[in-house]
């Protein structure tokens, strides 16, 4: 059974102004894989965070959490890896 991926206001607008398509469907694509489930990609629990977790796409990354009852995935945020922490 797959699992609803539902994205913040600032992921969809960190989206929206990508202007290079490659890169816009590059997280895309890594963004559905996690409709299998949170533990799907190869992430890392963020330290000092209480159920927030990472994946890598380049030098990119999707920050989430999500609900193992409803099963959904939350996308909070997406960015540049040395500004998305900020």
């Amino acid at each position: 059974m797959s699992w609803e991926v539902r994205l913040s206001n600032p992921a969809t607008n960190f989206l929206r102004k990508l202007k290079n398509s490659e890169l816009l469907e590059r997280i895309m694509k890594q963004i559905n894989k996690l409709s299998d489930g949170p533990y799907s990609l190869p992430y890392e629990k963020l330290s000092g965070e209480d159920g927030i977790y990472r994946i890598r796409i380049g030098d990119y990354r999707a920050m989430y959490s999500f609900e193992e009852g409803a099963r959904i995935v939350y996308i909070l945020k997406i960015g540049y890896r040395k500004n998305v922490y900020d």
